[in-house]
């Protein structure tokens, strides 16, 4: 086979593929949202019928709105912690020596891979150990623990992609440092830090093995993970926990394209801000 023919066969692997996959990972979900509409109670497995029973079930349930307003909460508050220190980490690493930033960034990579379960058992011994109550302050600490490495990761690459010499012009121009940041780095940051932001509204809103690590009373604390982990620890959930999990990934949804469409907005202001700094 001549390099051109392999050329034009590759692209057409990688779209099936790509396909392939979506295909793969979205059937599952589709299926848990038509099980959440089944008119009768599943017992083989398989949605019957067309019904809203299971969602006034949830809707009958103060619990089930409870559950929802804390994971969203927790998200939130989990946004607005992690969002700014990542950022500052993101910054400092930028401007420190070559080997420290390669250290830093082995240190957060390996923050990252550090499996969840682990560092759950490990931050209940720390409180214990410390005399303190775990529940929902401790879970946002939890959730901003595993939250800040991505949030890192994400506002460095930003903070790379900006241009030393704008912002050493805008010190000839007499800025400060706190200026030079505030009004040059930070604003052509903005969609990796919108970007990091919704990642980190996810990881927190998602997260089952913090939330339930760091959680002993489960009426104050248990989110909807928790909630869906417990009544879906069997291979037959209850179509009512199919509900409510469709009502958790429609909140998650509509946070998401918030953030998309700020994402989109900050990046075009970004590129005009470029433009003009070039032209």
């Amino acid at each position: 086979m001549s390099a051109r023919g392999a050329g034009k066969r590759y692209p057409w692997i990688l779209f099936i593929l790509t396909w392939a996959y979506l295909i793969w990972y979205f059937l599952p979900l589709l299926l848990a949202i038509r099980t959440s509409f089944t008119l009768q109670p599943l017992t083989n497995g398989a949605p019957a019928g067309w019904s809203l029973d299971q969602y006034r079930s949830v809707w009958r349930n103060p619990d089930s709105f409870t559950m929802l307003w804390r994971s969203g909460r927790m998200a939130l508050t989990t946004v607005l912690i992690a969002l700014p220190l990542g950022t500052m980490a993101a910054l400092a690493i930028r401007h420190w020596v070559h080997l420290t930033t390669r250290a830093i960034t082995l240190l957060i990579l390996f923050a990252i891979a550090l499996p969840q379960i682990l560092l759950g058992s490990s931050l209940f011994l720390f409180f214990v150990s410390m005399d303190v109550t775990v529940g929902p302050t401790t879970q946002v600490i939890g959730h901003t623990t595993v939250a800040i490495p991505f949030v890192t990761l994400i506002a460095l690459t930003g903070a790379m992609t900006v241009d030393p010499e704008q912002e050493r012009a805008a010190g000839d121009l007499g800025a400060s440092p706190v200026q030079i940041v505030r009004r040059v780095t930070l604003p052509l940051m903005v969609p990796s830090i919108v970007a990091a932001a919704s990642v980190a509204f996810v990881i927190s809103y998602d997260n089952f093995v913090i939330s339930q690590s760091l959680c002993i009373e489960t009426i104050r604390c248990e989110t909807v993970p928790m909630a869906l982990f417990g009544r879906g620890g069997v291979p037959n959930p209850g179509a009512p926990a199919y509900a409510l999990a469709t009502l958790a990934l429609l909140g998650m949804l509509t946070a998401t394209g918030l953030l998309i469409v700020l994402w989109n907005l900050a990046r075009r202001r970004t590129n005009t801000r470029v433009g003009i700094a070039n032209g």
